[in-house]
């Protein structure tokens, strides 16, 4: 790859009539986020620098690659979809948010002007087919994984499930944000676990083709509430 990586921008905006303070996560193997976290003034919008890691020029086996960036906010969660594409560029969109929380579309450089077009009796020509989508690497039956109702101190286990395609893969699992607990008391406030309430004992390996496996993972709660942790699985041929 030749191109220069390239750096894309999101706004947020606070609607709110106070302070809100925010914070980003994402898998930082791939992305350079500016800033990661800090406050938005009321009634303004702060500007999010988004850029690839300039580690991928030299791994284009991970390109073209596709993920989310999330944004903890009032105790809410929003994301926004970031894809990077094979020469490094970025394209980014943002989900649809809360009055209090709202990304701003990106705005077109040049308007468009609609035309009318002289009537023809020639055929017009059909458009190209869409390429189908790329199968993914490997399949998860279900992206989240339930533990049994366990009490504080005690510990359970849980499994994720992964299905291989038709090639062998190295496959990583890491967490990229910190565990958020709800329900600690009668406030409803969401709150951050200052230890590891989720503990998984193999977090890379090898998965040959057509092969399923089960990850283990353990819940150690210290304290009552329903908690909840974002994992990212990272494969490569």
């Amino acid at each position: 790859m030749n191109g220069s990586a390239s750096t894309r921008h999101v706004h947020i905006r606070n609607n709110s009539s106070r302070e809100l303070s925010f914070e980003l996560s994402w898998p930082a193997h791939c992305l350079t986020v500016t800033p990661q976290h800090g406050v938005i003034e009321p009634q303004s919008h702060l500007q999010i620098l988004i850029s690839p890691n300039p580690s991928l020029a030299s791994k284009t086996s991970m390109l073209p690659w596709s993920g989310q960036i999330y944004i903890q906010c009032d105790g809410t969660q929003k994301f926004i979809k970031v894809q990077i594409r094979q020469d490094l560029d970025l394209d980014v969109s943002s989900a649809p948010a809360e009055r209090s929380l709202a990304a701003l579309a990106p705005q077109a450089v040049t308007p468009l002007l609609s035309t009318v077009r002289p009537q023809s009796h020639a055929p017009r020509p059909q458009p190209p087919a869409t390429p189908p989508a790329p199968r993914p690497l490997v399949e998860l039956p279900s992206k989240m994984v339930v533990f049994p109702a366990t009490p504080s101190g005690d510990s359970s286990e849980s499994n994720l499930e992964v299905e291989n395609g038709d090639q062998e893969v190295r496959w990583y699992l890491s967490s990229f944000a910190p565990t958020y607990v709800k329900g600690v008391d009668e406030s409803g406030d969401v709150f951050r676990a200052t230890y590891t309430a989720f503990r998984c004992s193999r977090v890379s390996g090898t998965l040959g083709a057509g092969q399923k496996m089960l990850v283990p993972l353990t819940f150690l709660p210290r304290d009552r509430g329903d908690y909840a942790q974002f994992w990212d699985l990272e494969c490569h041929p």
